[in-house]
């Protein structure tokens, strides 16, 4: 299995490959995001001429996670390629209150009607075999091959109903709602160990995880995991964390970029999730990170200094500046599982599926 988290910025876009039972290559996708004006998950189902996406999922209703879909769709339906499930949050109720509710402005409200008409064309069209909406814990989940599964772990579907019900409620003062209460958290899971992909999930998604622990197995071994909501304070639940068994340098993946406004990740989620034992990557060393980083840095030379005013004898540097290591803090991330020790290893370009 090999697992890509592609550089998008501020967003996310995911593609998950592995080998099924006859050993075909399969391939799935969470997220669509465009970036600088192209489509990273596009460019690389072209590139590798796929004609079959085991599944699609949108994990929640934010335009970062979105916004290259129907871009996808249209080239799938010009394409002829087959999406056996297609897992979306755009129905019903839901629709209507983003629509109508949110504050969007008329180009970003045109540009929803349209990916909502064209998801209505595909899941009216031959190329999808299994359109499923909303999205909830109770949705079923898939089997990817005899010992390798999927399932949604959250939202729950009063987390749903929360949200129709809060834009309904604000329709009339135009407030918006926030749709990270219905965002997917995604286990896939094998019998000795399991991944956590965490889209924008909330605290509150955690604390329930942690206080049930119904859905996690606290006894098989936690070999990745994304970081929630791109590194946000708001959305990290140490507590959950701190809970979980986790293999040697279990990878946890932040997806992020540029952006004033937000500034994620934030340093004292990075600096957690170190403490923790997790060993971070990023798609880009920016806000947080870097901050982290260089403050990290500013006080090793501190310590080294004062260490050399006692001492006379030479001291180690501190470590090289984490900027100049372009591989794990720059660009796509991808992560190829070793079937033989149970974890995943950092690999920096996309070789041969073989396991």
């Amino acid at each position: 299995m090999i697992i890509t988290f592609k550089d998008v910025g501020l967003g996310d876009s995911i593609i998950i490959e592995w080998l099924d039972d006859n050993n075909n290559c399969k391939l799935g996708v969470i997220d669509c995001c465009l970036y600088k004006h192209s489509n990273p998950v596009l460019e690389h189902i072209r590139r590798h001429r796929i004609n079959e996406i085991s599944f699609l999922i949108i994990s929640h209703a934010h335009e970062d996670h979105y916004s290259g879909l129907e871009e996808l769709l249209q080239y799938c339906i010009n394409s002829n390629t087959i999406i056996h499930n297609f897992y979306h949050p755009f129905r019903d109720n839901l629709l209507i209150s983003i629509l109508n509710g949110d504050k969007k402005s008329y180009s970003k409200k045109s540009k929803l009607q349209s990916l909502i008409r064209t998801i209505y064309e595909v899941c009216n069209n031959t190329i999808i075999k299994n359109p499923v909406s909303p999205i909830t814990k109770n949705t079923k989940g898939l089997t990817l091959n005899k010992v390798t599964f999927l399932e949604f772990i959250s939202p729950h579907h009063d987390d749903f109903l929360k949200v129709v019900k809060a834009q309904s409620k604000n329709y009339s003062r135009g407030d918006s709602v926030d749709y990270n209460w219905i965002a997917s958290i995604i286990k896939i899971f094998s019998k000795d160990w399991y991944i956590l992909l965490t889209s924008d999930a909330t605290k509150k998604h955690f604390s329930r995880l942690k206080e049930e622990q119904k859905e996690i197995d606290l006894n098989k071994l936690l070999i990745l995991n994304q970081i929630p909501h791109h590194g946000s304070k708001h959305n990290h639940f140490v507590k959950f964390w701190q809970l979980l068994k986790k293999g040697d340098g279990c990878p946890s993946i932040v997806s992020v970029g540029e952006n004033k406004k937000y500034r994620l990740p934030d340093s004292e989620v990075i600096e957690s999730f170190i403490n923790l034992g997790y060993e971070v990557f990023s798609t880009n060393y920016v806000n947080g990170l870097r901050d982290y980083f260089e403050t990290t840095q500013t006080l090793e030379k501190e310590n080294i200094s004062s260490l050399l005013d006692l001492i006379s004898t030479t001291s180690d540097e501190p470590k090289s500046n984490p900027k100049d290591n372009n591989l794990k803090y720059n660009g796509d991330k991808i992560f190829k599982l070793d079937i033989t020790k149970n974890r995943f290893v950092f690999i920096d370009n996309q070789s041969s599926l073989k396991s």
